[in-house]
């Protein structure tokens, strides 16, 4: 740990080992959001990103917030391992195709999960469920740097809900809302997912988000 803080101030230092705030550093995640919106429309709206202790944690976050018991959520075909375990497993959703998603029309709450893998294709189908039912997209970005397929899920469809993770190596992950920052509806969801870490972890470890922060304000003064 000595070695890895060699580069940081004193101050950086210093609050590399103290709590972090829940949602995470304020200045770490006004950078990530600068960084996710690199050639992005400024009439598109996304929240400061919440920060989470990786990207398996905000998944988890995620899903928590949108499936419950019986929720019915369509997964890739293809899912790695821990997509069945945070979306199905964990809180009792029901996994089912995205096409059986498109057949049915009660009305109820849907959740569809891409990965950085999912190409445009889903879009339309995507647009198709969210006719008739509210469908939260949870688009796993992992480490990608390409521009993510939430920017355009965000102004798809009134019904449809996307919600974007991605990380920064194994220990910080994000989430971010498709809402105007400081707005009434990004505090609203916000508080419920602070609410989540609190319960699982208290806040986001502050080490790796020191050594993260350091690192893009680095490359921010070198352009």
């Amino acid at each position: 740990m000595a070695a890895a803080v060699t580069d940081l101030s004193d101050a950086e230092r210093s609050r590399a080992f103290l709590y972090s705030p829940v949602e995470g550093f304020p200045e770490l995640r006004r950078r990530w959001r600068e960084r996710q919106r690199r050639g992005v429309a400024e009439d598109l709206p996304s929240t400061l990103p919440l920060v989470t202790a990786g990207r398996v944690q905000a998944l988890a976050i995620a899903a928590e917030l949108f499936a419950g018991e019986g929720t019915r959520v369509a997964l890739p075909a293809d899912a790695p391992e821990d997509y069945a375990a945070t979306f199905t497993l964990r809180t009792g959703a029901r996994r089912v195709g995205l096409e059986e998603l498109g057949r049915e029309s009660d009305g109820e709450a849907a959740v569809a999960v891409l990965d950085r893998e999912a190409g445009g294709e889903p879009l339309a189908a995507l647009a198709g469920v969210a006719a008739h039912r509210p469908l939260a997209v949870i688009v796993d970005d992992g480490e990608a740097p390409a521009p993510s397929l939430f920017w355009r899920l965000a102004a798809l469809h009134p019904n449809l809900f996307p919600v974007k993770v991605d990380a920064a190596g194994e220990g910080v992950g994000f989430l971010t809302f498709p809402f105007p920052p400081e707005s009434d509806l990004a505090l609203a969801i916000e508080s419920k997912a602070k609410t989540l870490l609190r319960a699982l972890i208290g806040s986001p470890p502050a080490f790796a988000q020191a050594l993260l922060l350091h690192e893009l304000e680095a490359a921010a003064a070198a352009t």
